[in-house]
């Protein structure tokens, strides 16, 4: 774990709405990563900034059976074109604590989410903006918002 600051960019690509009660928020991100293969999103985005995928979880409510927001996309321009079918979400410059996963395989992201949630009140977290970064097909990262600078 390091702490890392980031710059504000733009994220294009598929949005859901879903919550952890009932498990259900497993089944829908399964769900969106396999609409993000099937409708190739990334193929549809070729005018990205780079290749890494990200996936962002963001308008946490203040209960877990309240919900929260899931993106899965690409970094884009503010004033890339908007394919059919997708939105954008514009993350803010913000303070982070950064993970590093053993691969991509789901298992190994798993981990490290049991990871940070051992640690909430060490890292102070802000429930802002989370993303998992996966930018070349081997390597996964886990973007934690933190309220420390």
């Amino acid at each position: 774990m390091k702490f890392t600051t980031r710059p504000a960019f733009e994220l294009t690509g598929l949005h859901i709405h879903t919550t952890w009660h009932n498990n259900q928020a497993k089944a829908d991100i399964a769900k969106l990563w396999k609409r993000f293969y099937q409708d190739d999103v990334a193929g549809q985005l070729d005018f990205s900034v780079d290749d890494s995928v990200y996936l962002l979880y963001t308008d946490y409510g203040h209960s877990s059976n309240q919900g929260f927001s899931v993106w899965l996309g690409l970094e884009t321009e503010a004033d890339a074109p908007l394919p059919m079918d997708m939105r954008r979400f514009k993350i803010p410059a913000l303070n982070y604590y950064q993970f590093e996963a053993a691969s991509e395989l789901p298992a190994d992201m798993w981990a490290l989410w049991e990871n940070v949630h051992e640690q909430e009140a060490q890292l102070q977290r802000t429930y802002h903006c989370d993303f998992e970064c996966y930018p070349d097909g081997e390597n996964a990262l886990l973007f934690i918002s933190t309220s420390q600078a």
